[in-house]
């Protein structure tokens, strides 16, 4: 079966997900800082630079960035280069933590 899904639809899943164990979760939707350029287009549509993340609520730290969507497509690594690293507030996700 052919396997396909964006970025809202990843973090509504996600969200459902978390939201269905009590977890708090909300969606975040707006557009990346750099502008759309005429040639940039998925699956032959113009891509005007929308995106979806989401946030869910820990207790005791607060909301944690989550980008499913960018971690799927870009993190070649160990898998959580998107998770909880958003850079406005990295230097304050990892306070407390042991």
């Amino acid at each position: 079966a052919e396997r396909s899904g964006d970025c809202g639809g990843l973090c509504i899943a996600l969200a459902a997900a978390l939201r269905a164990n009590g977890v708090p979760a909300r969606l975040l939707a707006g557009r990346w800082a750099t502008s759309a350029l005429p040639e940039h287009r998925v699956d032959d549509v113009p891509y005007l630079q929308q995106h979806v993340k989401l946030e869910f609520h820990c207790q005791g730290i607060g909301w944690v960035p989550c980008d499913p969507a960018s971690g799927v497509l870009h993190d070649r690594g160990d898998g959580l280069r998107f998770f909880a690293s958003d850079p406005e507030i990295s230097s304050n996700s990892t306070a407390g933590a042991t």
